[in-house]
């Protein structure tokens, strides 16, 4: 018995090709911004409060002197300035890393450490030029630690890798996905050779 298109197994002329099977493509998943949507949330309403007690703090001041009870006294001008440049680099890293710019992931870390190494300083410097009473020592040791732990997780958070992946994701464009490969498909040779 003869077969039409050759013996069985056979893959030369006569065969039909198999078709090539295209594998599903799955595109590469973009990253998500958590980390750095939550670190540019925690600059941004750390900015926030920083503008709110410059404000408070500059209206205090003036109405002290107004009242002629506040002096020239340059470590209160130097603090109040101090905390509009907090302010000012914390405001301006949360919007920059909201436009996923590297500038404000830099100004976040930035500020983070400085603050976090300044207020430890001046933590330091307050407890042994003042002294520190021992009813004050609860309070403010939680109002530290709360402030440190916050500080600590907007570091944190503007250092992770996920973060300068969403960054970077912002110039590379959408998702690279495999390309698929062309099927091959061979013409059957007629008449038949055999």
């Amino acid at each position: 018995m003869g077969y039409p298109y050759g013996p069985p197994g056979n893959q030369g002329f006569g065969a039909y090709p198999q078709p090539t099977y295209l594998q599903p493509v799955t595109p590469a998943r973009k990253p998500s911004g958590g980390t750095a949507i939550a670190a540019g949330v925690l600059a941004a309403v750390q900015g926030v409060l920083a503008l709110v007690e410059t404000a408070g703090a500059s209206i205090t001041m003036r109405s002290d002197r107004h009242e002629g009870y506040g002096d020239d006294d340059w470590v209160s001008v130097l603090m109040l300035v101090l905390i509009a440049t907090y302010c000012g680099l914390y405001l301006s890293g949360a919007i920059f890393l909201f436009a996923r710019r590297r500038i404000g992931r830099y100004l976040i870390v930035g500020t983070s450490g400085l603050v976090l190494v300044g207020g430890a300083c001046a933590i330091i410097v307050a407890v042994t030029v003042n002294g520190l009473a021992n009813e004050d020592a609860l309070p403010l040791g939680i109002v530290v630690a709360i402030a440190f732990v916050i500080q600590l997780l907007t570091l944190c958070l503007a250092l992770a890798s996920s973060t300068g992946r969403w960054i970077a994701a912002r110039t590379t464009g959408p998702a690279a996905t495999h390309p698929r490969p062309e099927p091959t498909y061979v013409q059957p040779q007629y008449p038949p050779r055999f």
